[in-house]
């Protein structure tokens, strides 16, 4: 994966230098900077710097002054300003003279993002408003910006065509892998500006092993090529990004490793938004990309930069994550005596992040030593009951260490194990203390192979604590009563940021058949239900996330004919083919809140049509007022389901005023067709004869009703003179007695 920066739970301390100065760094530039302890008997860390590194880090910064003169004096070059945070290229021999420098705040560069439709528009009452019967007269996202960035594009599926099939949506591409560097302005990669261009790259470099960004812009905004398989926005224009995730290293030189963090990721959101205010347009932008949350406070800057891109017209919505299949989260309030979990790895590690407030120990345990086993103990916090080693450690303790920084070590059949610990002040409550505990076996096979089981507990009746899950997953044990895991606490950054929507996933499909007639049965939860892999809040200061909910079970998009060229032997997901100039395309079914976050994406498109200057205050607003309950989870249903499933078509009547008429529903009609043919004439037509009399009523966008007929009992067809009506929107109310619905149509 690409690298993180620092070893998961590895805490850097610091060397004989003030270790204020070195907090300004966040843990991943810390971890370029400075050793990890090389042995068990020296537990303090040494500076690794090279006169002859040549490497380079994307960096956000912060100044005293809000000027940019100490990054060019520290031999940086800055690349871009959003509100108060610098963008930078900091070569890695700087960070230590910045570090010391009085006049820079902060510098933050941590990596390590993951990956995380015929139906889709069923599931969420958006169908009528861009297929099928009212595609003519729809919202489908004219005139919005839909960006994306994310990796594994084709660029060349007929999906994002226009409607009619001719010219290429796709207005903007930046490759952040391309090689194509040679007179390119850009940061990292190439930009391609022009459809020869486009057409000519035709795909993301790494569209070969990855298709994730074909899938989820096809749900966002493919127009379906003629298949059931539209995403929701069909007309918008499309400007995309690739950037880097895990996974993409084979890509990536050694040298230019550390230009790839998350102050890339927000030259890529600010490219975004740049290019559509160039064409006076508004913007959407999806991403379906996450890493953990933390409480060293790594993506401060992050955020606050983040908060200055958004804006009336200017929308990032993203991903939650898919962590909830594992319980990730352990709380003790006060008054409890104690709680804990237990811990499984594949590796020869595990690592937990413990919060805490007031006076507690941390417990580490390896339980299930039966038998007769030689065991060493060599620190006084280390000790042996009832088959278990147990490390108690007071938070104090840690504390009180040189550097916060407490190093352990035992042996069990001489095989050395070390505890680490590193404390901290939490980025969100100064009162609270963070503890990183990292426990591993040195002699690199697996930490538990021979039926040891490690577990971590906070202890103290006075104080509150919690675990949150870093590097292993938490598990019950039946011989043992310890079971306080829960599956909360696991939302995903930037999802997590205040500013960005966050979307989690719900469930419509329990199955599938491929194109091989093969049915696949990846069943995710009751439909229209929370899906049971989507990430649960709260954040880590308590807020309420995700913020709404979208299908993302067993969803059918695009996918990158590159991909499909390379994996020849079958794909299992393939539901169906296409043959398009002389290339052959698919479509493939994908589960995850990586397909939920486009889909609302291209939902708010169609609002952003109606209304260009949403902002996302107002588009949770919108959000807020329609959405539908999706899960009851008592006083924790917020943090699971948000503010529920989105509705697209009531959220479009409630954008456009209407939602407050009465007599309106925020349905569409399903058996009835309903369009204005030649600006003259309102054309009715039910599918069957209406066995009694209906009623049809015109509203416009004022809210005012325009026009009412009478529908009579036997009647099939309907056509109504609108010639003397002004041009605009209305809505269109048809009651019957098996049909209630309403229609926007476009004079």
């Amino acid at each position: 994966m690409l690298p993180v920066l620092v070893a998961c739970l590895l805490i850097l301390p610091l060397h004989e230098v003030d270790a204020q100065q070195y907090s300004k760094l966040s843990s991943s530039l810390r971890g370029l900077l400075l050793e990890a302890p090389g042995t068990k008997e020296n537990s303090r860390a040494v500076l690794r710097q090279s006169p002859s590194d040549k490497r380079h880090v994307c960096a956000l910064v912060r100044t005293a002054d809000l000027s940019s003169a100490p990054l060019s004096e520290n031999g940086c070059r800055t690349l871009a300003r959003i509100g108060n945070v610098f963008v930078a290229d900091v070569p890695l021999n700087s960070l230590s003279l910045m570090a010391a420098d009085p006049r820079i705040c902060r510098v933050e560069a941590e990596r390590g993002n993951q990956l995380q439709l015929d139906s889709m528009a069923l599931y969420t009452n958006a169908t009528d408003i861009y297929t099928a019967r009212h595609l003519s007269q729809a919202y489908t996202g004219s005139g919005v910006v839909v960006g994306l960035m994310d990796v594994g594009f084709d660029l060349t599926h007929p999906t994002f065509l226009d409607t009619e099939g001719k010219g290429s949506r796709i207005m903007r591409f930046w490759d952040q892998l391309s090689t194509d560097t040679i007179g390119s302005d850009m940061y990292v990669g190439a930009e391609y500006t022009s459809a020869e261009a486009i057409s000519r790259y035709a795909h993301s470099r790494d569209a070969v092993s990855i298709f994730h960004g074909t899938h989820t812009l096809g749900i966002a905004a493919g127009n379906g090529a003629g298949t059931p398989y539209a995403g929701m926005a069909p007309d918008s224009e499309l400007c995309l990004v690739s950037n880097a995730v895990s996974g993409d290293e084979p890509y990536i030189s050694d040298v230019d490793l550390y230009r790839y963090t998350t102050a890339t990721d927000l030259l890529g959101f600010k490219y975004l938004f740049d290019y559509a205010a160039s064409v006076g347009k508004p913007c959407v932008v999806s991403f379906s990309e996450g890493s953990r949350q933390d409480f060293r406070g790594d993506d401060q800057l992050y955020y606050e930069a983040l908060s200055h891109l958004v804006g009336p017209g200017r929308i990032i919505v993203a991903s939650a994550g898919n962590e909830s299949l594992n319980r990730s989260y352990v709380g003790k309030p006060v008054g409890m005596v104690s709680a804990g979990t237990f811990v499984s790895t594949d590796d020869n590690y595990v690592g937990v992040t413990i919060n805490t407030r007031g006076n507690l120990n941390i417990l580490t345990k390896l339980c299930g030593l039966d038998g007769d086993h030689r065991i060493e103990l060599k620190s006084k916090h280390i000790g042996t009951s009832d088959h278990q080693v147990v490390m108690d450690v007071p938070v104090s303790d840690v504390c009180a260490s040189p550097d916060s920084l407490l190093s352990e070590a035992f042996a069990i059949d001489d095989v050395d194990y070390r505890l680490t610990m590193s404390a901290y002040r939490s980025c969100y409550e100064p009162d609270d203390i963070v503890v990183d505990v990292h426990l591993e076996r040195t002699d690199e096979q697996k930490l538990g192979q021979e039926g040891y089981k490690p577990a971590f507990l906070v202890t103290g009746e006075d104080g509150m604590g919690e675990i949150f899950s870093v590097h292993g997953s938490f598990l019950r044990v039946d011989d043992y009563e310890l079971d306080d895991a829960v599956n909360t606490h696991n939302i995903l950054s930037p999802g997590s940021a205040p500013s960005v929507i966050c979307v989690g996933s719900t469930s419509y499909r329990p199955s599938y058949v491929n194109m091989y007639g093969t049915e696949k049965n990846t069943h995710w939860g009751p439909t229209r239900q929370r899906s049971s892999f989507s990430s649960v809040g709260p954040t880590f200061d308590g807020r309420v996330k995700p913020d709404v909910m979208a299908p993302g079970a067993n969803v059918i998009s695009a996918m990158s004919s590159y991909y499909m060229e390379s994996h020849t032997s079958g794909i299992s997901k393939l539901v169906s083919e296409q043959a398009w100039n002389g290339r052959t395309y698919g479509w493939s079914v994908e589960c995850g809140t990586s397909m939920s976050a486009p889909a609302v994406a291209g939902i708010i498109a169609l609002w952003l049509e109606a209304n260009p200057r949403l902002s996302p205050a107002d588009v949770m607003d919108v959000i807020r007022r329609t959405s539908h309950p999706c899960g009851d989870y008592g006083d924790m249903t917020p943090f699971y389901c948000g503010c529920g499933a989105i509705d697209a078509y009531a959220g479009l009547l409630d954008v456009l005023g209407l939602l407050g008429i009465d007599a309106l529903s925020a349905v569409n009609p399903a058996k009835v067709d309903i369009k204005i043919v030649d600006s003259k004439t309102l054309c009715v037509a039910f599918d069957a004869p209406i066995d009694a009399d209906g009623d049809l009523r015109v509203y416009g966008v004022d809210g005012k009703l325009r026009m009412r007929q009478r529908l009579v009992a036997g009647t099939e067809c309907y056509s109504l003179d609108v010639s003397g009506m002004e041009h605009g929107v209305y809505a269109v109310q048809v009651t019957t007695r098996h049909e209630s619905g309403s229609v926007l149509v476009r004079k």
